[in-house]
C-alpha cells in the first residue's frame, strides 16, 4: 500500500518517524558546520542571545537541572525546533548546507505545515506521509550521501 492508502495510524507513524529523521539530518549538518566554524566554543557561538536563553530554559526544565550556561549542555541543537534549526542557516558560518534557497523554500512550504499539523494534534492530510518520505530521502541523498553516514 502506498502511504496515501494506509490507515491514518500507519501514516502517523510514517510522518513522525520521517520528521524525526529529517530533523536529525539537519541537526547533524548544522553541528558539523558549527564545529568547523567555532571549534570548541561552538555551543556558545552558534545561537543568538535570545535563542540561547530559550534553549537553556528548555534544557534545565527537562534534563540539565544544574546547567547555568549553554556550555553545560552536550548539544544545544537538540533543544531547537525544526523552524529554529532552519533559522540557523541564516548565519554566515552555517550557510545553506550546500543547497540553494529555492530548495529550502520548497522544503519549508511542504514540510513545515506537516510538522505543525503533527505538533498541534491536527488531522494529517492524505499526502503528508508521501511528502515526508520524499523529503527525507532527498535530504539523505543531498546531505548524507555526499558527506557522511545515514541517520537511523
Amino acid at each position: 500500500m502506498s502511504p496515501k492508502q494506509r490507515p491514518w495510524t500507519s501514516q502517523l507513524a510514517d510522518v513522525s518517524a520521517g520528521l524525526w529523521k529529517i530533523e536529525r539530518i539537519i541537526r547533524r549538518e548544522i553541528r558539523q558546520r558549527a564545529v568547523t566554524a567555532w571549534g570548541g566554543s561552538w555551543r556558545q557561538q552558534c545561537l543568538n542571545a535570545g535563542l540561547t536563553e530559550k534553549v537553556l530554559e528548555r534544557a534545565t526544565e527537562e534534563a540539565y537541572l544544574a546547567a547555568t550556561s549553554i556550555k553545560h549542555l552536550r548539544d544545544p541543537l537538540e533543544w531547537l525546533s525544526l523552524g529554529e534549526l532552519l533559522q540557523l542557516k541564516d548565519r554566515t558560518e552555517i550557510g545553506d548546507l550546500g543547497l540553494n534557497a529555492a530548495f529550502w523554500r520548497r522544503f519549508g512550504a511542504q514540510i513545515m505545515p506537516i510538522r505543525n499539523r503533527l505538533a498541534h494534534m491536527r488531522t494529517l492530510r492524505p499526502d503528508d506521509a508521501t511528502n515526508v518520505v520524499k523529503w527525507q530521502r532527498v535530504l539523505e541523498l543531498r546531505l548524507l550521501e555526499s558527506g557522511g553516514s545515514a541517520v537511523n
